[in-house]
């Protein structure tokens, strides 16, 4: 475990600390998520300029984000070029705009546009529920930012309200240090999962490319945010996605 947490302190966000302070863990958002390959030809600039012109409606999610691999999890770019994310509420907002987006020739249109950019594989379709840490995420977003991420399978005895803590602290550690990345908790809710076992916590750093510069070198200048801390789960390697800004509702 102490090998384990020094690794971790040297790849960017791992410092999974208990805060002084319990902090009550939030509801969250809801992200639906599904795994798409460009059309052959088709470049990645071309696809988010062509999402980004699409029209909305009332229907439209509170935010879509097209997601693209720097370094991808493994097999992921043997498969696919993107992910899609979009981002609700709530459950009841979630279902009540994706009821209104019932076949319609509206909706069969945007389909048939869509399909000269991407084609979308359904049995990749997830939801999870992702949880932004409070105080987190004070950088200025100008359509592209780069997430780190990294895969966590807990402890058993382990809860996922364990991970929160830990996570705030990794959250208030690196902004003490001067960083300004939003950091999230993304649990699985629905959808396929592959060879894991036990419950898994997905930890993410977001921030715009040069603040996440910053945030890696911060680890290699000698930071420590796992000082003192027990971390009770294990992780993968982390990833890195470079993610772009489709579409935010002005009443998110």
């Amino acid at each position: 475990m102490k090998k384990f947490a020094v690794f971790c302190s040297l790849v960017m966000f791992s410092s999974f600390g208990l805060s002084a302070v319990a902090q009550e863990m939030p509801t969250g958002i809801i992200a639906w998520t599904v795994q798409c390959t460009l059309a052959e030809g088709t470049t990645m600039s071309e696809a988010v300029e062509w999402a980004r012109s699409r029209p909305r409606d009332e229907t439209a999610p509170n935010r879509t984000v097209f997601r693209q691999p720097v370094i991808g999890p493994p097999n992921f770019e043997d498969n696919y070029d993107l992910r899609v994310l979009t981002y609700y509420a709530n459950y009841n907002q979630y279902i009540s705009r994706t009821q209104m987006m019932q076949p319609s020739p509206a909706v069969q249109r945007a389909s048939q546009q869509r399909a000269k950019y991407m084609t979308c594989d359904p049995d990749t379709r997830v939801i999870n529920r992702v949880r932004n840490v409070p105080g987190s995420g004070g950088y200025q977003a100008q359509g592209t930012t780069l997430v780190h991420g990294r895969l966590c399978t807990l402890d058993e005895g382990a809860t996922v309200a364990d991970a929160w803590q830990s996570i705030v602290a990794i959250s208030n550690n690196y902004r003490q240090a001067g960083d300004n990345s939003l950091m999230q908790m993304s649990v699985r809710q629905y959808g396929p999962v592959q060879n894991r076992s036990g419950t898994n916590v997905l930890i993410r750093a977001i921030n715009t490319p040069s603040g996440m510069a910053n945030r890696i070198e911060m680890g290699n200048n000698g930071l420590r945010p796992l000082h003192g801390v027990d971390t009770s789960w294990s992780c993968n390697y982390p990833v890195l996605w470079r993610t772009h800004i489709i579409n935010v509702r002005e009443d998110d």
